[in-house]
């Protein structure tokens, strides 16, 4: 169980326990907020559409010391063609089990539930002044 102190967010982040694990997300402070970029794109989340610098997560936002909000990237491909049909950002949150884990659940697609380890921390230099640049703003789902 997690204590009170509220967890740092901000850093780099992997994927893990699925067939996207390997898949990093850096989180950092931009002037849109807190935001998670694509930083390694597994070979099975490219025949998924995904790319390196996708925004995965926008509209970060802390809902309690160890809980976030988002809007979590979802990419929907053509069946027959896998071209890309749309992408969208679907609400999700984060809650952490540590201070260097957590889950994070869509509140669409059936609740489904992803597990993200901390990969790294943003230097203090780093904290609240990086600003990144998506590759595109929104399109299967991480």
């Amino acid at each position: 169980m997690m204590s009170g102190r509220p967890v740092e967010l901000p850093g780099l982040w992997e994927r893990v326990g699925d067939n996207f694990a390997g898949c990093t997300v850096m989180v950092r402070s931009t002037e849109q907020g807190l935001q998670g970029q694509v930083t390694c794109v597994t070979p099975v989340m490219r025949q998924y559409g995904w790319n390196l610098g996708d925004l995965k997560w926008r509209q970060i936002k802390a809902e309690a010391k160890t809980t976030f909000s988002l809007e979590d990237m979802f990419i929907e491909l053509d069946p027959d063609t896998r071209e890309l049909r749309r992408v969208t950002y679907e609400p999700a949150k984060i809650y952490f089990l540590s201070a260097e884990y957590f889950s994070l659940i869509s509140l669409t697609h059936g609740g489904r539930r992803t597990y993200w380890q901390r990969s790294g921390r943003l230097p203090d230099t780093d904290r609240g002044s990086e600003s990144s640049t998506p590759s595109r703003s929104a399109a299967p789902h991480v």
